[in-house]
Protein backbone atom coordinates (compact mmCIF):
# COMPACT_ATOMS: atom_id res chain seq x y z
CA UNK A 1 0.00 0.00 0.00
CA UNK A 2 1.29 3.49 -0.75
CA UNK A 3 1.38 5.88 2.16
CA UNK A 4 -0.66 9.05 1.94
CA UNK A 5 0.64 11.54 -0.61
CA UNK A 6 4.20 10.27 -1.09
CA UNK A 7 6.63 12.58 -2.81
CA UNK A 8 9.12 11.41 -5.42
CA UNK A 9 11.85 10.95 -2.83
CA UNK A 10 9.85 8.72 -0.49
CA UNK A 11 7.61 6.86 -2.96
CA UNK A 12 8.11 3.15 -3.35
CA UNK A 13 9.94 2.02 -6.44
CA UNK A 14 7.73 0.35 -9.05
CA UNK A 15 7.83 -3.42 -9.37
CA UNK A 16 10.11 -4.86 -12.06
CA UNK A 17 7.23 -5.52 -14.48
CA UNK A 18 6.15 -1.93 -13.89
CA UNK A 19 9.36 -0.18 -14.94
CA UNK A 20 8.37 0.50 -18.56
CA UNK A 21 5.38 2.55 -17.41
CA UNK A 22 5.42 6.09 -15.99
CA UNK A 23 4.17 6.40 -12.45
CA UNK A 24 1.18 8.52 -13.51
CA UNK A 25 -2.31 7.46 -12.44
CA UNK A 26 -5.48 8.89 -14.04
CA UNK A 27 -8.70 7.94 -12.24
CA UNK A 28 -11.37 7.79 -14.94
CA UNK A 29 -14.88 6.57 -15.55
CA UNK A 30 -17.66 7.48 -17.90
CA UNK A 31 -20.31 9.72 -16.37
CA UNK A 32 -22.87 12.23 -17.51
CA UNK A 33 -24.93 13.82 -14.77
CA UNK A 34 -26.95 17.04 -14.84
CA UNK A 35 -26.48 18.03 -11.20
CA UNK A 36 -23.66 18.57 -10.57
CA UNK A 37 -22.74 18.76 -14.23
CA UNK A 38 -20.19 16.03 -14.90
CA UNK A 39 -19.30 15.10 -18.44
CA UNK A 40 -16.76 12.36 -18.98
CA UNK A 41 -17.11 10.59 -22.27
CA UNK A 42 -15.21 9.16 -25.19
CA UNK A 43 -13.26 12.36 -25.93
CA UNK A 44 -11.93 12.57 -22.37
CA UNK A 45 -11.06 8.86 -22.29
CA UNK A 46 -9.17 9.12 -25.58
CA UNK A 47 -7.24 12.13 -24.27
CA UNK A 48 -6.19 10.23 -21.13
CA UNK A 49 -5.49 7.01 -23.02
CA UNK A 50 -2.85 8.76 -25.06
CA UNK A 51 0.08 6.84 -26.48
CA UNK A 52 3.21 8.24 -24.93
CA UNK A 53 6.88 7.39 -25.02
CA UNK A 54 6.14 5.23 -22.00
CA UNK A 55 2.71 4.16 -20.84
CA UNK A 56 0.90 5.22 -17.69
CA UNK A 57 -1.92 3.91 -15.50
CA UNK A 58 -5.66 4.33 -16.01
CA UNK A 59 -7.73 3.58 -12.90
CA UNK A 60 -11.27 2.50 -13.81
CA UNK A 61 -14.21 0.72 -12.16
CA UNK A 62 -14.56 -1.42 -15.28
CA UNK A 63 -12.02 -3.35 -17.35
CA UNK A 64 -13.87 -3.29 -20.66
CA UNK A 65 -11.33 -0.75 -22.02
CA UNK A 66 -8.28 -2.87 -21.15
CA UNK A 67 -7.41 -3.83 -24.74
CA UNK A 68 -7.54 -0.15 -25.80
CA UNK A 69 -5.31 0.86 -22.89
CA UNK A 70 -2.81 -1.91 -23.65
CA UNK A 71 -2.76 -1.02 -27.35
CA UNK A 72 -1.45 2.41 -26.33
CA UNK A 73 1.08 1.00 -23.86
CA UNK A 74 -1.03 1.90 -20.82
CA UNK A 75 -2.01 -0.28 -17.85
CA UNK A 76 -5.55 -0.53 -16.46
CA UNK A 77 -6.02 -0.59 -12.68
CA UNK A 78 -9.15 -1.58 -10.74
CA UNK A 79 -11.12 1.09 -8.90
CA UNK A 80 -13.32 -0.08 -6.01
CA UNK A 81 -15.76 2.75 -5.32
CA UNK A 82 -17.36 1.09 -2.27
CA UNK A 83 -14.30 -0.34 -0.59
CA UNK A 84 -15.90 -0.50 2.87
CA UNK A 85 -18.82 -2.52 1.54
CA UNK A 86 -21.32 -0.03 2.94
CA UNK A 87 -23.63 -0.38 -0.04
CA UNK A 88 -23.46 -4.15 -0.52
CA UNK A 89 -26.83 -5.84 -0.34
CA UNK A 90 -26.07 -8.80 1.94
CA UNK A 91 -23.05 -9.08 4.24
CA UNK A 92 -21.55 -12.56 4.55
CA UNK A 93 -22.29 -14.61 7.61
CA UNK A 94 -19.56 -15.65 9.99
CA UNK A 95 -16.13 -14.12 10.29
CA UNK A 96 -13.31 -14.71 12.70
CA UNK A 97 -14.07 -14.56 16.41
CA UNK A 98 -12.92 -11.32 18.06
CA UNK A 99 -12.10 -9.73 14.68
CA UNK A 100 -13.28 -6.13 14.20
CA UNK A 101 -16.42 -5.99 12.05
CA UNK A 102 -17.48 -2.98 9.98
CA UNK A 103 -20.61 -2.98 7.81
CA UNK A 104 -21.12 -6.63 8.77
CA UNK A 105 -17.70 -7.72 7.52
CA UNK A 106 -14.33 -8.59 8.93
CA UNK A 107 -11.32 -7.40 6.95
CA UNK A 108 -10.91 -11.00 5.72
CA UNK A 109 -14.55 -11.06 4.53
CA UNK A 110 -14.25 -7.77 2.66
CA UNK A 111 -10.89 -8.70 1.16
CA UNK A 112 -12.39 -11.95 -0.16
CA UNK A 113 -15.34 -10.03 -1.64
CA UNK A 114 -13.03 -7.58 -3.41
CA UNK A 115 -10.90 -10.42 -4.79
CA UNK A 116 -14.05 -12.16 -6.04
CA UNK A 117 -15.27 -8.93 -7.63
CA UNK A 118 -11.88 -8.43 -9.30
CA UNK A 119 -11.77 -11.88 -10.93
CA UNK A 120 -15.50 -12.56 -11.33
CA UNK A 121 -16.61 -9.13 -12.52
CA UNK A 122 -13.86 -6.59 -13.20
CA UNK A 123 -11.39 -8.83 -15.02
CA UNK A 124 -14.23 -10.76 -16.72
CA UNK A 125 -15.16 -7.50 -18.48
CA UNK A 126 -11.74 -7.38 -20.12
CA UNK A 127 -12.79 -9.74 -22.92
CA UNK A 128 -10.20 -12.44 -22.29
CA UNK A 129 -7.32 -10.08 -21.49
CA UNK A 130 -4.90 -11.35 -18.85
CA UNK A 131 -4.50 -9.84 -15.39
CA UNK A 132 -2.19 -6.80 -15.41
CA UNK A 133 1.18 -7.26 -13.77
CA UNK A 134 1.28 -5.78 -11.22
CA UNK A 135 -2.45 -5.77 -10.53
CA UNK A 136 -3.30 -2.48 -8.85
CA UNK A 137 -6.46 -1.99 -6.78
CA UNK A 138 -7.52 1.51 -5.70
CA UNK A 139 -9.89 1.55 -2.74
CA UNK A 140 -12.25 4.52 -2.39
CA UNK A 141 -12.29 5.57 0.39
CA UNK A 142 -11.57 5.51 4.10
CA UNK A 143 -14.75 6.33 6.03
CA UNK A 144 -14.27 9.77 7.56
CA UNK A 145 -16.72 9.23 10.41
CA UNK A 146 -15.67 5.69 11.24
CA UNK A 147 -11.93 6.31 11.23
CA UNK A 148 -12.22 9.18 13.68
CA UNK A 149 -14.84 7.51 15.90
CA UNK A 150 -13.53 3.95 16.16
CA UNK A 151 -9.90 3.14 16.92
CA UNK A 152 -10.26 -0.39 15.46
CA UNK A 153 -11.11 0.90 11.98
CA UNK A 154 -7.52 1.83 10.91
CA UNK A 155 -6.41 -1.71 11.81
CA UNK A 156 -9.37 -3.12 9.81
CA UNK A 157 -8.33 -1.05 6.78
CA UNK A 158 -4.69 -2.08 7.17
CA UNK A 159 -5.59 -5.77 7.50
CA UNK A 160 -7.87 -5.61 4.45
CA UNK A 161 -5.11 -3.99 2.38
CA UNK A 162 -2.50 -6.47 3.67
CA UNK A 163 -4.73 -9.40 2.69
CA UNK A 164 -5.14 -7.97 -0.82
CA UNK A 165 -1.37 -7.54 -1.06
CA UNK A 166 -0.86 -11.14 0.08
CA UNK A 167 -3.14 -12.14 -2.81
CA UNK A 168 -0.78 -10.39 -5.24
CA UNK A 169 -2.33 -6.92 -5.58
CA UNK A 170 -0.69 -3.54 -5.20
CA UNK A 171 -3.09 -1.50 -3.07
CA UNK A 172 -3.79 2.22 -2.80
CA UNK A 173 -6.30 3.49 -0.23
CA UNK A 174 -7.91 6.88 -0.83
CA UNK A 175 -8.51 9.20 2.10
CA UNK A 176 -11.21 11.87 2.39
CA UNK A 177 -8.86 14.12 4.33
CA UNK A 178 -7.18 17.01 2.52
CA UNK A 179 -4.69 17.20 5.40
CA UNK A 180 -4.35 13.61 6.69
CA UNK A 181 -2.08 14.62 9.55
CA UNK A 182 -4.98 16.58 11.06
CA UNK A 183 -7.26 13.54 11.20
CA UNK A 184 -7.27 11.72 14.51
CA UNK A 185 -6.20 8.41 13.04
CA UNK A 186 -3.15 6.22 13.50
CA UNK A 187 -1.84 6.51 9.94
CA UNK A 188 1.15 4.31 10.77
CA UNK A 189 -1.21 1.31 10.78
CA UNK A 190 -1.81 1.89 7.06
CA UNK A 191 1.84 1.69 6.11
CA UNK A 192 3.07 -1.30 4.16
CA UNK A 193 3.64 -4.25 6.42
CA UNK A 194 2.02 -2.74 9.51
CA UNK A 195 -1.47 -4.27 9.74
Amino acid sequence: MIENQPGPADAEAPAAADTAVDWRFDVTWFAQTPNPPIQFGEDQFEALNERGERGHYLVMPTAHRMSEARANGNVLCAYVNDFNGEHATAPPAGGAANAPVFWGRTAADRSAEIQQWYTGSWLAQAGGESRPDPAWIFLNEISRGTCTANEEYPAWVAELAARLEQAGFTVVVFSPFTRPAWAEMDWAKLRRGDP
